[in-house]
């Protein structure tokens, strides 16, 4: 009898945990959100102000193209561990030319507009760049455009299986580029690898 007792409350026990599971999961899919300005300032009140801004995990899944207008005195821009699946070229604008670092990775990104990071902004300023442990797949010719500046670029953990023959050229200042755990892996074609050879300082980490 106990253990017909004990083994209903198993049952019970294990139908609790199977519904919180499946509620959490609606939850975070009906969390998801447009990142403006307006939630922006709900979320950092003094975002104008602030130096870095922490967006990490906060279910975005699309950027409004004013998102980050008037924030002039960011260095470091937190995007992280979203349900970003692509990046606009509308994203970024011309307020953010104090940007250093713009930390894009744990999304589930597979695409990337040409010349997305193309502001002039982001071409005076930009050093580091992070889009690892993401979808990406392929990398286009013009993606890096303009970032002659950039000099950390963290593509590991993706799934990057082919890239265009000039993906990296003109990152003039690059130093390393983080290609680790993706399938392209050690047989990097011989002109990315050649790359670093115009570079003192410029490594490739696969």
């Amino acid at each position: 009898m106990e253990n017909k007792h004990n083994q209903k409350k198993r049952m019970l026990f294990s139908l609790l945990v199977i519904f919180i599971f499946a509620f959490a999961n609606h939850v975070i899919y009906i969390n998801t959100l447009v990142l403006t300005s307006q939630t922006l300032f709900s979320w950092l009140p003094s975002a104008n102000m602030q130096t870095s801004l922490g967006l990490g995990a906060r279910q975005i899944h699309d950027i409004d193209s004013v998102a980050f207008e008037n924030i002039f005195l960011a260095k470091n821009l937190y995007l992280w561990g979203n349900r970003l699946t692509q990046i606009k070229r509308s994203y970024f604008n011309e307020s953010l030319f104090l940007l250093q670092s713009l930390d894009m990775s744990f999304n589930q990104i597979n695409s990337i507009e040409a010349k997305s990071f193309d502001t002039t902004s982001m071409r005076s300023s930009l050093k580091h760049l992070y889009l690892n442990n993401n979808a990406l797949t392929h990398l286009n010719s013009d993606i890096f455009f303009g970032l002659t500046r950039l000099e950390h670029l963290h593509l590991n953990k993706n799934i990057l299986n082919s890239l265009d023959r000039i993906t990296f050229m003109g990152l003039s200042m690059i130093r390393y580029i983080y290609m680790q755990n993706n399938p392209i892996g050690f047989i990097l074609p011989d002109y990315v690898k050649r790359l670093c050879s115009t570079h003192t300082y410029c490594f490739i980490i696969v």
